[in-house]
């Protein structure tokens, strides 16, 4: 039986290291992607919450007085 030439080892290696490198490189690009789209996501929340937030704060409009003065009973003799 003949030898494989010692560089066919090197080559076999290499080539698998290099389909390694593009698998890697792909799921690095997936990823990054995947973050960028959960960075908008998380900034599109955030002001979200700061919006809601400003309309918590504000503080709720006063209830107009409408209430007819002939509508008020006078006052009792008897209040001192």
């Amino acid at each position: 039986m003949t030898e494989p030439a010692p560089n066919s080892e090197f080559f076999k290696r290499a080539d698998n290291l290099e389909t390694l490198f593009d698998h890697l490189e792909k799921t690095t690009q997936n990823l990054d992607e995947v973050i960028g789209d959960g960075q908008q996501q998380f900034e599109e929340l955030k002001r979200r919450v700061e919006r809601l937030a400003k309309v918590v704060q504000k503080k709720p409009p006063v209830p107009n007085d409408n209430r007819d003065q002939a509508d008020e009973s006078p006052p009792s003799e008897h209040a001192a």
